[in-house]
């Protein structure tokens, strides 16, 4: 075969082969973006944006601060009262028992910052081929094309406003509304190759790569509101018991990863115990998704709050804190070539399988595994002024499953009165 024929067969599949299947042109998310830098060129019906939608909505729901702060108050029968407690300053990403006290509140504000990147320990998608292989129009033998993923990167800030108030002594309700600044940044080449199967390296005269215009691109919106409530059953053998209850509404856009997009409800055990002006407490709680049971997820935590009784207005922070699903999502996309192409295969990151539906069409069902994600938070918490309290944080993944950052980095400050 000739140069020029090459060419000539690598132009075909490239331009001829594929034909998005996309629907009507949606508002500019980064989901839409991401998509169409993955079609840019070739037009390629895209099955891998929905899987990293999906991955990404979860990836960026980081840890939420407590529903009660570090300080709180309680009742003194002898002067009749309430008394701010003289105890632990109390965990940041996990609930211990106390309550806030009655007809007080709290007002909370924290920062987040992580580079959503890992998937499974290695980078997302790096260097995987994404497209399809077909005979195009006007040949006789298979050509793939598509796209090689070569870099992904979701750098996601969150601001979180919280406030609570006490009902009563042993019952608290609140809420909490993120902002979210979402940073989408990705590379790519395109790229032609004589064969029905796609290349694990892009090398002349077989196969001829071109390097894409990067994406950069960002969104700032209002994250999932939680609404939150905690109450207090009472004491057995000095373990504190409480339990707590999480609505979330899906305020947030899932297309530029500000939330999940599903309604949630989080029913909590909580169970605490203090020893001075230290703590140590554990959650187990389960997030029932509504709009889609797979994505029900466990949520738990142990950890404990450290501090010395002559250096009570600072504490060191161990927390452990985890998620898990509880089965693998499955869901189907379509992937159609040009009318007159004989298709003969796709292929993506977490395909399962691709049904034909036509002569030029497929069904492309994707998979993305559950996955265990256990995390290691670790930071201190300090007092500013008389009732305000300040923390840093790092959150570090001990799992390497799923998709997720390597550190989140948290600043914060809550004041209760």
């Amino acid at each position: 075969m000739t140069m020029r024929t090459l060419r000539l067969s690598l132009l075909l599949a490239a331009v001829w082969m594929f034909a998005g299947d996309t629907g009507p042109v949606q508002a500019r998310t980064l989901a839409s973006q991401l998509s169409s830098f993955i079609n840019q060129g070739l037009a390629i019906s895209d099955s891998i944006t929905p899987v990293i939608t999906r991955l990404g909505a979860q990836a960026t729901d980081f840890p939420v601060p407590p529903t009660t702060p570090g300080y709180v108050f309680v009742y003194n029968p002898q002067q009749g009262v309430f008394e701010r407690y003289q105890g632990s300053l109390g965990p940041v990403f996990l609930e211990r028992v106390n309550t806030l006290g009655q007809n007080h509140v709290s007002f909370g504000m924290s920062y987040l910052y992580g580079n959503v990147n890992q998937f499974d320990g290695d980078d997302l998608a790096q260097g995987q081929p994404i497209g399809g292989s077909a005979i195009p129009p006007g040949g006789d033998r298979p050509a793939s094309a598509g796209i090689f993923l070569d870099d992904f990167d979701l750098g996601t800030n969150k601001i979180n406003f919280a406030a609570s108030y006490g009902i009563t002594d042993n019952w608290d309700v609140g809420f909490l509304v993120p902002l979210v600044v979402t940073h989408l940044q990705a590379e790519g080449r395109q790229f032609g190759a004589l064969g029905a199967q796609p290349p694990t390296v892009c090398t002349p005269p077989n196969c001829q790569a071109t390097g894409l215009a990067p994406l950069d691109a960002s969104s700032t919106g209002v994250g999932d509101l939680l609404l939150r409530t905690k109450y207090r059953f009472g004491y057995l053998w000095d373990w504190g018991i409480a339990g707590g209850f999480v609505l979330r509404f899906p305020t947030g856009s899932a297309e530029n990863f500000h939330g999940l997009g599903d309604w949630t409800v989080q029913p909590q055990l909580i169970i605490s115990r203090a020893f001075g002006v230290q703590d140590v407490h554990a959650n187990l709680g389960m997030e029932f998704n509504a709009d889609n049971s797979t994505r029900t997820r466990a949520r738990y935590g142990i950890g404990a709050t450290l501090s010395l009784p002559e250096y009570r207005w600072i504490a060191l922070l161990l927390d452990f804190v985890g998620t898990s699903g509880l089965d693998d999502e499955h869901f189907t996309t379509n992937f159609r070539f040009a009318r007159g192409a004989q298709a003969t295969g796709i292929f993506a990151p977490f395909l399962t399988s691709a049904t034909r539906t036509g002569p030029n069409s497929f069904a492309v069902l994707s998979t993305i595994p559950r996955a265990d994600q256990f995390n290691a938070a670790v930071g201190l918490k300090f007092e500013i002024w008389q009732n305000a309290l300040g923390y840093m944080n790092a959150i570090v993944p001990l799992t390497r499953q799923g998709l997720y950052a390597s550190v989140i980095s948290a600043v914060g400050i809550e004041y209760s009165f």
